[in-house]
């Protein structure tokens, strides 16, 4: 179950540049794509100008459009150990 992604693309008019301005980056995961915060490991932007997001790896986020979403439209990473 992939547990680490990467956004590139963002939805809503959204750019990276609003995401200087604190609390952007949560109120964007949790109110645009949806995600619920307490299943949200870590979230922050990248050099590279790319949203990393890590879930807690729980089973039943797998029935949630939300997740099919994320899955769909963004890069899966594995986590390395």
């Amino acid at each position: 179950m992939p547990t680490y992604f990467l956004l590139s693309h963002l939805q809503d008019g959204y750019t990276f540049k609003d995401f200087e301005i604190e609390g952007t980056l949560e109120e964007y995961i949790t109110e645009v794509l949806e995600i619920p915060n307490e299943i949200i490991e870590t979230m922050e932007i990248s050099n590279t100008n790319e949203i990393e997001l890590i879930l807690y790896p729980e089973k039943w986020i797998l029935n949630e459009d939300w997740y099919y979403a994320l899955v769909k439209f963004s890069r899966i990473q594995e986590l390395s150990a």
